[in-house]
């Protein structure tokens, strides 16, 4: 089941990239969907945070987690508009974006281990 769902993404992935090289959108249908898709992003940590927060409170480790991210975007925001070489910004800001996502996976694979079935139950994290 897990790979026919990693199939219909990959699918998809490479339907997008067949898509965008033919067709180049407008740059306010960029910036709407860049936007489109970090509200549901935050949607998305929202779900499963606010029920927490709500129920347990939210501990020290969180809210500085929550504070230091938030710095970092915008403290890598500054830094890319002051790149004068957009291809070395574009690069750098994609290197920073894949660190951080291979740390998150990491992450998700070590809080999602059961060591009852000794395996993870976190097989992929988008």
């Amino acid at each position: 089941m897990i790979l026919l769902y990693s199939l219909g993404v990959s699918s998809l992935l490479i339907l997008g990239a067949v898509f965008s090289s033919y067709i180049s959108l407008s740059q306010r249908a960029k910036n709407f969907g860049q936007h489109f898709l970090a509200g549901i992003l935050i949607g998305c940590v929202s779900i499963e945070l606010i029920p927490k927060i709500t129920h347990q409170g939210i501990s020290i480790t969180e809210a500085l987690g929550f504070f230091f991210g938030i710095m970092l975007m915008l403290v890598l925001d500054n830094i890319s508009e002051r790149i004068k070489n957009k291809k070395l910004a574009i690069l750098t800001g994609l290197g920073i974006d894949l660190f951080v996502d291979g740390f998150l996976i990491a992450i998700a694979f070590i809080i999602s281990y059961d060591k009852k079935r000794e395996s993870p139950r976190t097989l992929a994290v988008g």
